[in-house]
Parts: C-alpha cells; sequence; structure tokens
C-alpha cells in the first residue's frame, strides 16, 4: 500500500531522510533509496526528488568510493651502466636537400650520457643505414 504525499518540501524531506539517511537506511545510495521510498510513497517527480537528495547528501560525497581503476605501483627506474644500453631514434624529415643529396636526419639518443649523434640520410632510405651506425657504437 503506497501513500500519495502532498506537495509539502517538509513532509517529503523528511521522507527522504527517513529513507537514506536514518541509522536503518544507511546511506545506501540512489537506487536503493528509491526503492525503499516507493514501497510506501508516491508523489509526481519523486524519482528526480530522490536523485536530487542523494546527489546533495553531505555524508555520501564524502565517503563516495573513486571510479577511477587503480593506479599501479611505482618502480624505481632502473640504473644504466654502459653507454648505449639505451637509445631513443627519431627521423627529422622534410629538411631542404644537402649537396650530398640528404634531406633527412637521423637522431639517436643516448638515454646515459644523453649523447646525441646526428646522421645525414635520406628520406626514402631504410633502416640498413641506421643499423651499421648503431652496429658501429
Amino acid at each position: 500500500m503506497q501513500f500519495v504525499v502532498p506537495d509539502n518540501l517538509h513532509v517529503k524531506d523528511l521522507i527522504l531522510q527517513e529513507c537514506h539517511s536514518s541509522a536503518a537506511a544507511e546511506h545506501m545510495g540512489k537506487a536503493k533509496t528509491y526503492e525503499r521510498v516507493a514501497r510506501r510513497f508516491w508523489w509526481p517527480g519523486m524519482r528526480a526528488d530522490v536523485l536530487h537528495y542523494c546527489e546533495k547528501c553531505e555524508s555520501c560525497q564524502r565517503t563516495k568510493t573513486g571510479r577511477n581503476a587503480i593506479k599501479g605501483t611505482m618502480h624505481p627506474v632502473p640504473v644504466l651502466s654502459l653507454r648505449f644500453e639505451v637509445i631513443s631514434v627519431d627521423f627529422v624529415t622534410g629538411l631542404p636537400t644537402s649537396r650530398a643529396g640528404h634531406d633527412a636526419v637521423l637522431t639517436i639518443t643516448d638515454k646515459l650520457f644523453k649523447k646525441v649523434m646526428l646522421i645525414p640520410t635520406k628520406f626514402g632510405d631504410d633502416t640498413s643505414s641506421a643499423k651499421r651506425v648503431v652496429d658501429h657504437w
């Protein structure tokens, strides 16, 4: 049996407080609060009032759990000990053509000493020229 609630904000607030904030209700959230209210009461716009009440509940806002994925643990960066043990490689293209016909630069950066090697190349070259340079070091 449901009771029809008159359009009285004080009465609606008391019902919502009893169904959401009381010790028996334990701040169960929007869906369960609506279910508890709808079991015994009805008024026009009841669902919107319940959702608004739960969103404004200070206790729920303070204890709301995060919805983001748990962050991974931090790991120390391994200490490098050899030159060119870890490198980064990049191509700079779209340069004007040099006298030797090069229009790109291969950059190889050593992560330990921050040494940068710049190797002139042609944009259409394959990676064999870069492999020769890296094998040389």
